[in-house]
């Protein structure tokens, strides 16, 4: 099923847009100024990214006084290979006016000075990093964006990276030979190389597949709002190493330069003025690594480990010539790593997440079949609604893929399927006892692997599905999802 947000690595691709720009250019003839309209577009929903742009539309109208106005380009689909590559060239051309980007991109697009933040053992906490994304050092970062051919207006916090692993922990000295899924960017190859690994790079379900192949040990993604499923393979559970860093994950505003050099001075002033407000807002959006650490073992997302001394130590030595590589290649990111290493001196974190361990997900509770089991027979139509997902805490993209009509259907025989509003199907085994409902996804069918864990009312031809608080927990939005009842609307399948 596909219940649960796309893959933590997960980005999007985007649909071409119809047109931009800034028709109303200020008045040059001494009469009032009008207002300039720029069509802005993010590379992904996920994690803060959707946010940032919903803020930073907010926050141009207030700060322009009006006089700049940004129109969100259309809602996007799931699976591009880079995202954020495909939004920089976009406003590099002008196809749209103003983007949010991941700041990790742009050593692929010709500009180095970012890649401080994806220097690895840097910074110990999201607040160090939210912090320095706030620091006068991000000024240079920003201006060498223009080897780009965009203008940078602001850094805004996303999450910090951690190492996953998909058979145990990963451990330095035992990456030599492996292959370690990473989003595009030639600082993260230079870091996984250090070590002896490879990035890869891929994306979406072709991710997904390289997992459940085992044809990757792990991956640089999150704890802090882990926006999917982490599965384990060969029967172990994932485990992420929380006090690892790897990376911070930064988000950018951009404009394009001729759109920029049209603005009037005060124009200017209040995309900069809101690009900083919408920085200064993500910043206090920060998730401590203790309470990410409590969150990922209740959303049975994985074990989270906590390395000792003597293996920072080890990822500190594994890591160190790529770090050193960095530094030399670009004056920007060693100013930039010097600033870092200051602040962390000056404001030691205090943020220490605890290990724990989750049952997988796919091991939760189920139920043995008792009593009379065609209490729940018969075809069934559940209309999930687009404004209760979004308003459970679904993101935009988990929205357009489960919003819309789902069809059940329930057997005399205890067998069960259903057909997704997007013509996907599943199919499985279910058993009732009591008010308890479990379906069980029969694995060998494409990508199916769920378990639904649920209780249940029924009247006439209507009937209430609630998640189990377990089930709930791997994926919150699921109150959203079950939110209306279901609709008889034919015999169960013979």
């Amino acid at each position: 099923m596909r219940l649960r947000p796309a893959i933590a690595l997960l980005l999007v691709p985007l649909l071409p847009l119809t047109g931009c720009g800034s028709s109303d250019a200020p008045s040059k003839a001494g009469g009032p100024a009008k207002s300039a309209t720029l069509t802005a577009v993010t590379y992904t929903t996920n994690a803060l990214a959707g946010e940032t742009m919903a803020h930073l539309v907010d926050d141009v109208a207030e700060k322009s006084d009006g006089a700049v106005h940004l129109k969100q380009g259309p809602a996007v689909d799931p699976g591009a290979q880079d995202g954020s590559a495909d939004v920089i060239g976009m406003v590099r051309d002008g196809t749209v006016d103003v983007g949010i980007v991941a700041s990790r991109t742009f050593d692929l697009e010709g500009a180095t000075s970012l890649q401080a933040l994806n220097a690895p053992m840097i910074v110990d906490s999201p607040a160090q990093a939210a912090a320095f994304l706030s620091d006068p050092a991000t000024g240079p970062m920003l201006a060498g964006l223009d080897k780009a051919g965009v203008v940078g207006l602001a850094l805004t916090y996303d999450q910090m990276r951690q190492p996953l692993g998909y058979n145990g922990p990963l451990e330095p000295q035992k990456l030599t030979g492996t292959r370690v899924l990473a989003r595009p960017s030639k600082a993260s190859a230079l870091v996984l190389s250090a070590l002896g690994a490879t990035a890869d790079p891929r994306n979406g379900d072709d991710a997904a597949s390289a997992i459940d192949d085992g044809k990757v040990v792990g991956a640089e993604t999150s704890i802090d709002r882990p926006s999917g499923s982490q599965s384990g393979v060969n029967g172990h559970i994932s485990a992420i190493t929380a006090n690892v860093q790897l990376s911070i994950k930064a988000n950018v505003v951009i404009v394009n330069p001729k759109v920029w050099a049209g603005l009037t001075k005060d124009q200017q002033n209040g995309l900069r003025a809101a690009a900083t407000a919408t920085r200064n807002w993500a910043s206090h959006q920060v998730v401590t690594l203790s309470t990410s650490a409590r969150t990922f073992c209740d959303r049975h997302l994985g074990d989270v480990v906590i390395a000792d001394t003597d293996q920072l130590t080890a990822w500190r030595q594994g890591v160190a010539s790529a770090v050193s590589a960095l530094e030399q290649a670009d004056p920007v990111t060693a100013a930039a790593l010097d600033r870092m290493h200051a602040l962390v001196a000056a404001s030691p974190s205090t943020d220490m997440p605890t290990a724990c361990t989750s049952t997988p997900a796919d091991q939760l509770p189920s139920v043995d079949a008792s009593g009379d089991q065609t209490v729940v027979a018969g075809e069934w139509r559940l209309l999930a609604s687009a404004g209760k997902l979004a308003a459970a805490g679904a993101s935009q993209q988990d929205v357009g893929l489960n919003a819309g009509a789902w069809t059940f259907y329930l057997g005399h025989d205890g067998k069960f399927s259903y057909v997704e509003p997007r013509g996907r199907s599943c199919r499985g085994t279910f058993a009732v006892n009591g008010d308890r409902l479990s379906m069980l996804e029969d694995t060998s069918v494409g990508d199916c692997d769920g378990q639904w864990e649920l209780t249940f009312t029924r009247a006439g031809d209507r009937m209430t599905w609630t998640p189990t608080a377990e089930f709930e927990a791997t994926y919150p939005p699921l109150t959203g999802f079950f939110a209306n009842p279901l609709e008889l609307i034919g015999d169960p399948p013979k």
